[in-house]
């Protein structure tokens, strides 16, 4: 039996394919119409007793699979859950602020980005280039270090403790000069991004390259989303109040979309 037969078999075959990890993903496909035993399990996979059991605890370990009390039976865990509601926001989110985001870059002339937070990155699911001559190089679906670009300071800020700390112990790789790599550095400017709503990136990720960027907004105040400008430091920093103000303003218009409200809006 083909372990992996919704993958082509010329992939099977590439160098850089792990079965293991292809099995991993079979159990949980396996489970997607409701809980099995292990035995259904290894009927619907075909996987060995052996590697199916070692996958198993490994997926329950790290949350993906989560054991019934009451019948034994195995089912996705809250895991899969928080995985597949990240990315339904993200798509959310990004259709409701895609005319935001080019009315920016049109209005202001910069670059402007849409970004999510993912593992101590943001990942890009939205921009649109400005009509100024030169501008920052970004890809929709591209990441950047978090604590390093507007966007991701903005997200990184808006994460638990645990977080922040776990992106601290894995590095602060100087990208340039101006990178912040002290820790106590870096938490005093995630403090002042939470006091006033908003990051700059003054070439801290690219030589040259700057950025401002605000939060954006769900139902219950949860910060889903950073929205922001970027481009060559020598036009992005002296322009910093004109930006902010348009940004402020799409990024309430965003989350307004989103179902949030503001202090203001909500006593007046």
């Amino acid at each position: 039996m083909n372990n992996n037969q919704n993958v082509p078999q010329s992939d099977e075959q590439a160098p850089w394919f792990m079965a293991t990890l292809a099995n991993g993903l079979k159990i949980l496909d396996a489970l997607a119409d409701g809980p099995l035993t292990i035995s259904e399990i290894r009927e619907r996979t075909g996987l060995q007793r052996s590697a199916l059991y070692r996958l198993v605890r490994t997926l329950e370990v790290c949350g993906y699979l989560r054991r019934r009390s009451f019948d034994g039976r195995l089912q996705v865990g809250y895991k899969v859950w928080e995985v597949g509601a990240s990315v339904q926001r993200s798509v959310e989110v990004s259709e409701v602020a895609g005319q935001v985001v080019r009315r920016l870059a049109t209005e202001l002339g910069e670059s402007v980005h849409l970004a999510v937070y993912n593992s101590g990155d943001v990942i890009y699911i939205d921009k649109a280039d400005g009509s100024n001559p030169v501008r920052s190089y970004t890809r929709l679906g591209g990441r950047a270090p978090s604590y390093c670009v507007a966007t991701g300071k903005v997200m990184l800020a808006h994460q638990d403790r645990e977080e922040i700390d776990r992106v601290i112990v894995a590095g602060l790789n100087p990208y340039t000069q101006e990178t912040i790599t002290d820790r106590d550095l870096l938490l005093h400017e995630l403090q002042q991004v939470r006091d006033r709503n908003i990051a700059v990136n003054r070439g801290e990720w690219r030589e040259g390259v700057s950025g401002l960027a605000v939060p954006v907004r769900e139902l219950g105040g949860t910060v889903v989303a950073a929205l922001g400008f970027s481009g060559p430091t020598a036009r992005i920093l002296p322009s910093i109040a004109i930006l902010e103000v348009a940004l402020r303003s799409g990024a309430a218009e965003v989350s307004g979309e989103l179902g949030y409200a503001t202090p203001h809006q909500i006593t007046s």
